[in-house]
This record gives C-alpha cells, sequence and structure tokens, in this order.
C-alpha cells in the first residue's frame, strides 16, 4: 500500500500543526503549500524542486492562485520532470497521490487526476515505486462518489504500463497533447 510506502520512504518526523504528521496526513490533500518534500531528498536542490512541484500542482489543480495559466504549470512540472532523476519523479507522483486522496473539491480531484495521466505520458516512476502506484490505481478501480475517478485510474494504468516499457520522454507535451 502507498501507506507502507510513505513509512518507508517519506521523511519522518515531519511537524504538522498539532504536533507530528501521520503518514495518513502525509498522504491526504491538504490546500496549505508543501514547505519540505515527502520523501527524503538526498541534497538541498531536488528539495526545493519538489516544493516548486507542489506549487505547480495546485496552481494547475486552480487550489492556488497563479498568473500563469494551467498549461504554463504542466509544461514546468514535466520540464523539470524530464530533467530530473527519478527521486523528484517520485516525489510528484507522491504529491499527485496525496491530493487525489481525500479531495474534498471534485473539480481539483479531476484535475489532479487529468494531471497524473499527463504525467505518466511523459515520463514513468521508478521501480521503487512503481508497484505502490499500481497498487493505487488499482484501489481506486473501485472508488465510490465520482464516476470519473474509476475511469481515470483505469486510464493511468494503461499509461502506467506505457511509461514503463518506454521510459521516460525527451520532451515536454505539446498544447494540443495536453488539451486532448
Amino acid at each position: 500500500t502507498m501507506e507502507n510506502y510513505a513509512q518507508t520512504y517519506f521523511a519522518s518526523g515531519k511537524k504538522g500543526l498539532f504536533g507530528k504528521m501521520t503518514v495518513e496526513d502525509m498522504l491526504s490533500h491538504t490546500k496549505k503549500a508543501l514547505t519540505t518534500t515527502l520523501h527524503k531528498m538526498p541534497n538541498k536542490q531536488l528539495e526545493d524542486d519538489g516544493v516548486q512541484t507542489f506549487r505547480n500542482i495546485t496552481s494547475y489543480t486552480g487550489e492556488r492562485k497563479s498568473g500563469k495559466g494551467p498549461i504554463g504549470h504542466i509544461t514546468k512540472l514535466t520540464s523539470m520532470a524530464i530533467a530530473a532523476d527519478e527521486n523528484l519523479r517520485d516525489e510528484i507522483f507522491c504529491q499527485l497521490i496525496k491530493q487525489t486522496t481525500r479531495n474534498p473539491s471534485a473539480d481539483a480531484n479531476l484535475r489532479t487526476w487529468k494531471l497524473l495521466a499527463i504525467c505518466l505520458g511523459v515520463f514513468p516512476p521508478s521501480s521503487r515505486l512503481a508497484p505502490y502506484l499500481k497498487a493505487y490505481l488499482q484501489r481506486m478501480l473501485d472508488f465510490k462518489g465520482q464516476d470519473e475517478v474509476p475511469k481515470f485510474a483505469k486510464y493511468c494504468q494503461e499509461l502506467l504500463w506505457r511509461s514503463l516499457e518506454r521510459g521516460p520522454r525527451t520532451s515536454v507535451p505539446t498544447k494540443l497533447e495536453i488539451e486532448a
């Protein structure tokens, strides 16, 4: 489960408003900006990039105000991921899982699922995260409360399989691809 993954790979001992954050908190939607990455990062640059990716995600989903349009956020997020190693890519996937878990906004939730699909079409998760992401998508096939979520989960499963087979793209998706 993602909970097992988080216990192993997430930075432990993060403080929330009321003391230490639980794994459930770290894996649940938040409207607040992340001040640090979910994962233990090997250097400050990846830590900073991971915090920036969360800003791009929440700006794209409409949960954070931004002067940049949605396509701009996708372009920035995917170009950072293409240029980065798997640490940042896994951070992005875990941030997207976080934002699709107990998201109170149906619109923001679906935009996050769309962004997850776009990311899976551009770059794969690491072999370390892949089985947990597969399990998460499998579990979301039975999601109740928003009919589109199981459809996105099924589509993301197909994209994940293709992405793992092909590896990361070398260029960001075009505006036409993103809008499709």
